[in-house]
């Protein structure tokens, strides 16, 4: 049996890691939100669901995918008892993966344009108007319409009026660049770790194939912004991009993370003994026991209600 590929040192690992975790929208939409929620009472807010939501859910995904020692393609199938159906979840997580892969592709090609044009100087002297190279990219929500306006249209315009603009200009989207690759690169990895474990692929016939895949698929995106502008599934100003980071952000990664949470503390999936025994494995800091009831009862519930404020802030508020 051919050997797991395995990270060769945990500082690889940590870099995988913050390249899921750490994308655009912590660049550009965090500020924006905190602005508009009340900065620094938002932040001590966030700061406190990271803690009691975010970081166990993350430690209940490690748990499940270094328990089973498989992808997702295998993770739930490897640990689930006999009889149960918690590996169908992995067709889910395989599709929010190439979902966030159509549109991601297409908003680190135009950074990684901006950053070419704003090198060469191709903006310098451009009014607001001549700044915009993509139409309709404001539509972009995970941005907010603010919020891309701000990086696709004012900030070349800023740059322009400073001394030296044109090398930090083009170093700003550089980094911007960085961020959006790495998260690129991190989800691709998943979608070509599916494949190899779920069919036995190797590697570079799964990058090939889904290099294909994804640029194909990529191409909704791309076309709504122009040839189907027209096309606004989710109400007036929005585009194809929306509907597609609607379907990952507001469905697909809460419910998503309310899966792993129940498998790892109920009976009839993985259950509490064998999460907790795994999580605490190895040195460093303790998942604590005393917890059970505060992730068994009340974190789904939490969870639970951010999904459906999800949809109440979308299509009533």
């Amino acid at each position: 049996m051919k050997q797991r590929e395995s990270f060769s040192s945990r500082l690889g690992f940590l870099l995988i890691s913050a390249g899921c975790a750490i994308g655009l929208g912590n660049v550009w939409r965090f500020p924006y939100i905190t602005g508009q929620y009340g900065g620094a009472a938002f932040v001590v807010v966030y700061l406190l669901f990271l803690v009691i939501m975010g970081l166990p859910v993350m430690v209940m995904e490690f748990s499940v995918g270094r328990g089973s020692q498989k992808s997702m393609a295998g993770s739930f199938q490897a640990l689930e008892p006999k009889g149960t159906r918690w590996h169908w979840y992995s067709w889910f997580g395989l599709a929010g993966n190439y979902l966030l892969m159509m549109f991601y592709t297409s908003v680190s090609g135009w950074l990684i344009l901006y950053c070419i044009k704003m090198a060469k100087g191709d903006f310098h002297g451009l009014d607001t108007a001549g700044l915009i190279i993509f139409p309709a990219c404001s539509a972009f929500d995970v941005a907010a319409v603010s919020g891309a306006n701000l990086i696709f249209i004012t900030l070349p315009n800023v740059f322009n009026s400073m001394s030296g603009g044109r090398l930090w200009g083009a170093l700003f989207f550089v980094f911007m660049s960085f961020a959006a690759l790495s998260t690129v690169i991190a989800v691709f990895e998943n979608i070509i770790c599916f494949y190899m474990d779920k069919w036995g692929w190797s590697r570079k016939k799964a990058v090939l194939v889904n290099t294909v895949a994804i640029l194909v698929l990529s191409m909704p995106c791309v076309l709504g912004l122009n040839l189907w502008s027209g096309f606004q599934p989710l109400g007036a100003g929005t585009s194809i991009m929306d509907l597609e980071d609607f379907l990952v952000s507001d469905n697909i990664l809460p419910l998503g993370s309310l899966v792993y949470l129940l498998f790892c503390v109920t009976r009839k999936g993985w259950g509490w003994d064998n999460f907790l025994a795994e999580a605490n494995t190895g040195s460093g800091l303790r998942f604590p026991r005393n917890v059970r009831f505060y992730v068994t009862y009340l974190l789904p519930i939490i969870m639970f209600i951010i999904f459906v404020m999800g949809y109440w802030n979308r299509f009533f508020a």
